[in-house]
């Protein structure tokens, strides 16, 4: 018959006492005792195994292999926690990439807004002389999959060591490794300690468990990342911005774009821009126009005297108003008022009079000469235009006419670190 005997009050209270051997007695004073609290049938002894593992069912050695189980989760949670953080620098280091192919674009699609704020001018030159770096997509590619690799590697080497761990002799060493003084263990209280762990109910599952979790750590697919990543990359390796030697390729493009465009700037592309389509009938017309515009000159600058005049005196009416409005003034000051103001009325009423009749004289002379000019006044216009445009130089010309152009092209020189300034500075043919 198997006998227990109480556990010493020096045990380790995490595990079950050992059998010193299976046919001996159950002692509870060696050197690697567990401590107290795991052995059941306290002061009665055991008449077979099964009453002995029925007894100490709830031994801890179950507990200590779900310890074992959640270590080896926890693992490989923190080794995919490592992969997702390295995952996530790739996708920053590629994001960025994607972000710089950006800044270029928008510098070339819009070269005016981008120069607008100072620190993109900044940017877009480290990026062009490669004071700023581009990473190579290629080999974030590569470090990822390494990296996944090396996950794939670690969560099968965690899922042999744990289902090491927990079967046969590696059972008994991880429980011995378990005890408060492992080296003062005997051979008898490892095997005890082994045979409770495989023979209770609790044990069994626990090792069920623990060799499920091992087989679905090694199991575990490829985390998602890597083709998020593989994506990534092709997207990037798509962009032709995504390189030095791409950025430099696109910004010689754009400079040849707009030196094409500077020499199309000829008499024609001014003719053309301003509509003037017949430049020997728009300077007979100027002539005929000239001479009657003199005339009806004379009359505008009457009339706007007149109208200045006036002006003046509603003016002084209104003053004169407020004079008598005002009752801090004397009876005689207001008096004063109402005569300057009748005689303003007056002087007003000869003012318009005058203003009616050059007005009058202005309508006559103008609808002598409206139709006429309602057709030779735009040509004439387009004529002075082109005449004074085609003595400038390219400059000038896109000042006065496209402004838009000339700050693009300002700007361009800003993002290229070149210049527009010879053919700017040129006149057109």
């Amino acid at each position: 018959m198997l006998s227990v005997r109480q556990p010493d009050e020096n045990q380790n209270v995490s595990q079950a006492p050992t059998l010193g051997g299976f046919g001996g007695v159950v002692t509870g004073q060696t050197g690697g005792q567990r401590g107290r609290g795991a052995v059941s049938g306290r002061g009665s002894g055991f008449t077979n195994l099964q009453s002995y593992i029925k007894a100490n069912e709830s031994n801890p050695n179950a507990q200590l292999i779900q310890q074992r189980t959640g270590q080896a989760g926890a693992r490989q949670t923190e080794a995919l926690k490592g992969f997702e953080s390295q995952a996530g620098q790739a996708r920053g280091q590629l994001e960025n990439i994607q972000s710089q192919a950006g800044i270029v674009s928008s510098a070339l699609q819009d070269p005016t807004k981008f120069v607008a704020t100072p620190q993109n001018v900044q940017r877009i030159t480290a990026l062009r002389t490669g004071q700023e770096a581009i990473a190579n997509p290629t080999e974030i590619q590569q470090n990822v999959l390494q990296g996944a690799q090396g996950l794939q590697s670690q969560r099968g080497m965690i899922g042999q060591e744990l289902q090491r761990d927990v079967t046969g002799a590696g059972l008994q060493e991880y429980l011995r490794s378990q005890r408060v003084n492992p080296a003062l263990a005997t051979a008898g209280e490892n095997r005890l300690d082994r045979f409770l762990a495989e023979q209770t109910a609790s044990g069994r599952e626990a090792i069920g468990g623990a060799m499920t979790e091992a087989q679905r750590i090694a199991a575990l697919n490829q985390p998602e990342q890597v083709g998020q990543i593989g994506e990534l990359v092709s997207q990037v390796q798509a962009n032709p911005l995504a390189t030095r030697e791409g950025i430099l390729n696109a910004i010689s493009a754009k400079q040849q774009e707009e030196e094409k465009g500077l020499l199309g700037l000829n008499k024609e592309f001014v003719q053309q821009k301003i509509g003037l389509s017949d430049l020997t009938g728009a300077q007979r017309l100027r002539t005929i126009v000239q001479n009657r515009q003199e005339n009806i000159n004379l009359i505008k600058d009457a009339i706007n005297a007149d109208q200045n005049e006036i002006n003046k005196l509603n003016n002084a009416i209104n003053y004169e108003n407020s004079v008598i409005q005002n009752d801090s003034k004397t009876p005689i000051e207001k008096s004063q008022a109402q005569f300057n103001i009748d005689r303003y009325n007056n002087q007003k009423a000869q003012r318009e009079q005058s203003l009616n009749k050059r007005s009058e004289n202005l309508i006559q002379v103008q609808n002598e000469v409206n139709q006429f000019l309602q057709s030779a006044q735009p040509q004439i216009d387009l004529l002075n235009t082109y005449e004074a445009q085609i003595q400038r130089p390219r400059e000038q010309i896109l000042q006065t006419y496209d402004p838009t152009t000339l700050a693009r092209l300002r700007a361009l020189e800003q993002i290229t670190g070149s210049s527009f300034q010879d053919l700017l500075g040129g006149r057109i043919i």
